[in-house]
């Protein structure tokens, strides 16, 4: 990449750019300095005579202008020599090995003489936008927010042992693929757990668990299971319902018509990925229900960073995933 590097004529747009930056300056002294619009005082002769100043003698105004002329002339001259140098850079940085579409630049047709250097601006725009789309799938690599395990390149799960290192064989998520009974079992001693928080689980779409909670007065949630795979949860207020067209039909998209309930439902969704472990499912699903019981005190507790209860008129609405402790949304940590 050095080598294609014209060095001289980077050092003639350097000489180029210094002798205009000076010529310049000379120009700005010039206008600043200006004309003297005072004749001269006319001379006498030994007699008493005056001399009047011959028709040919330059005056300031004239002397003015030729000045402005020559430095205008010379800052001219010196942005060619500055545009040719530039010229001579692009064409040597331009160099790419294209194979024979070099020989489209040859066609004596004017229509068809750009054609080559068009291509290397695409090139150029592709090849730039292949180094970003690489650095955007690195970052994006790094996140821990994933819902599975499983490896594009080896069409495989990855399994990872109880100190988290990879396992030498492949072990598929066992999350979806569980007995009926131990979602029940789940259900039912997160239930003996917390007595305040009633649980209600329904099967109208198959074998797919769909769990209502109503957690005391202060609202209603629905978290639909996929073994004990949590892939929805839609939380509303205590007076509403997610009732559908039908008697036994569960409505799990309708929104809430309360805001304070529509940022919950944001932050359960994000909690979601967060306890997702295709490993231990049923840990996650306990964790998950845990969290979710911390919103019994959405209406009494106040902010643990503003020490308020209400910031925009809504309540603290997120809770800490390892604390459990409320945090207004523009507080949180």
């Amino acid at each position: 990449m050095a080598d294609n590097i014209n060095t001289e004529a980077i050092q003639g747009a350097l000489k180029a750019v210094k002798i205009i930056r000076c010529s310049v300056r000379d120009l700005f002294k010039l206008l600043s300095e200006g004309t003297n619009l005072v004749a001269p005082p006319p001379q006498t002769a030994e007699n008493g005579a005056v001399v009047v100043a011959a028709a040919n003698a330059e005056t300031p105004e004239k002397q003015f202008m030729t000045d402005l002329q020559t430095i205008i002339n010379n800052l001219n001259t010196r942005i060619r020599e500055l545009e040719s140098s530039c010229t001579l850079l692009a064409h040597s940085s331009s160099q790419l090995s294209l194979g024979n579409s070099a020989l489209l630049g040859q066609d004596p047709a004017f229509e068809r003489s750009l054609i080559y250097s068009s291509m290397v601006t695409s090139y150029r725009w592709c090849d730039k936008m292949l180094e970003y789309a690489s650095h955007a799938h690195a970052i994006l690599q790094q996140q821990s927010l994933k819902r599975s395990n499983f490896n594009s390149l080896t069409n495989n799960a990855i399994g990872r042992s109880r100190f988290g290192a990879p396992l030498m064989f492949p072990r598929r998520s066992i999350g979806h693929n569980v007995p009926v009974q131990q979602v029940d079992n789940i259900c039912h001693m997160m239930q003996r757990h917390f007595p305040d928080m009633n649980i209600e689980l329904l099967r109208p779409f198959g074998t797919a668990a769909v769990v209502k909670i109503t957690l005391e007065r202060v609202l209603k949630a629905v978290i639909l299971l996929r073994g004990l795979i949590i892939e929805w949860i839609m939380v509303k207020g205590f007076h509403e319902d997610f009732e559908g067209d039908g008697k036994t039909s569960i409505d799990i998209w309708s929104e809430s018509r309360y805001e304070v309930f529509k940022k919950v439902t944001n932050h359960a969704n994000a909690a979601m990925l967060h306890f997702y472990s295709a490993i231990h499912p049923d840990l996650a699903v306990t964790s998950y229900l845990k969290w979710l019981h911390s919103y019994s005190s959405l209406f009494s507790k106040p902010c643990r960073k503003c020490e308020c209860r209400l910031q925009d008129s809504l309540p603290p609405t997120w809770r800490d995933l390892r604390t459990l402790d409320a945090y207004h949304e523009l507080c949180r940590p």
